[in-house]
């Protein structure tokens, strides 16, 4: 293209009148998702239902070190799955009961005999595998693959293979497991081109089938689950609570790019946006955190997969 098409097309498509259009439309938005948290904040609701008298998205985690440029400081290194699936572990593990129920269903609201990560599985003719969170019961188990940023879900299958024959040994047959994968919800996509390929030394790769008995859960069905366990007032323990709280935060600021309260009270009302801040309008969208809260507040728990997709 010519220089001066190239500023032909520039003057046709007026990015000034372009930019106020979206921002004109997304500020509204914007302000609704505030109006939305400050009644969620009015009402007291976790003050009334919890030890906490404020939103976990009332805590601005890049004001406390977890920063992009520093993602090693805190007690959660945000760049490395492994320390997001210790912590999920941590409260599976340590939970009364009530956010194991809301999570994955009322079968699992007893306690777990065994919680273990990174459990390494042996592969004859493959690549060794770790499942990421193995959940123990007396006559059931769960396995839970976490993904945040990686996108290679075709080991999600052989783990899940491996791991059925693995805990066979042990009398857990495979009928008796729930098998999940973990992931942000703007990865969904991503599944959709997923190849599954049977690799057999001395064999023609075949395309196998992939997502059969791999139930899918998101980080926002996570840190909802955490949410209705902490204001339904069954997790007693301090130390959890505290723990999910700020899980929480970091869950919803971090994978799901939530927008903070103080964020939306920045841009509340007449603040202008320039353009300088094309990535705080790029977070999400707004409507999506409305919808978010919507069904936290009104719709009852819905765990054991029936918000879940089963590939």
């Amino acid at each position: 293209m010519s220089q001066v098409d190239l500023e032909t097309s520039w003057e046709e498509l007026n990015v000034d009148e372009w930019w106020d259009a979206f921002v004109a439309e997304r500020k509204e938005d914007l302000d609704d998702l505030f109006d939305k948290m400050k009644k969620i904040k009015d009402d007291g609701i976790w003050s009334k239902n919890t030890i906490f008298k404020q939103d976990p998205l009332d805590f601005e985690t890049s004001e406390n070190n977890w920063k992009e440029t520093n993602p090693e400081a805190g007690p959660l290194r945000s760049n490395q799955e492994e320390n997001w699936s210790q912590w999920l572990a941590h409260l599976i593990r340590s939970s009364s009961g009530e956010f194991r129920k809301e999570l994955f269903g009322e079968k699992f609201n007893g306690s777990p005999i065994k919680v273990k990560c990174e459990k390494h599985l042996h592969h004859e003719e493959e690549h060794d595998r770790r499942v990421d969170i193995i959940v123990e019961f007396e006559d059931k188990a769960i396995s839970i693959e976490v993904k945040k940023g990686d996108t290679h879900y075709e080991k999600t299958t052989d783990t899940v293979e491996l791991t059925g024959k693995e805990y066979k040994k042990v009398g857990i047959e495979e009928a008796k497991w729930c098998h999940y994968l973990l992931l942000p919800e703007d990865k969904r996509v991503n599944l959709d081109s997923v190849r599954f390929v049977d690799s057999k030394a001395g064999e023609e790769p075949q395309i196998k089938e992939g997502w059969k008995g791999i139930e899918l859960i998101t980080w926002r069905e996570v840190s909802k689950s955490l949410r209705r366990a902490l204001i339904s007032g069954n997790e007693t323990s301090l130390h959890w609570q505290a723990s999910a709280f700020l899980f929480i935060s970091l869950i919803e600021q971090k994978i799901c790019k939530f927008y903070s309260f103080n964020i939306l009270n920045e841009y509340s009302g007449e603040a202008a946006i320039g353009l300088s801040e094309l990535n705080f309008l790029r977070t999400i969208d707004p409507q999506e955190q409305i919808d978010f809260f919507d069904d936290f507040l009104t719709n009852p728990s819905e765990a054991g997969g029936k918000n879940n997709e089963t590939k």
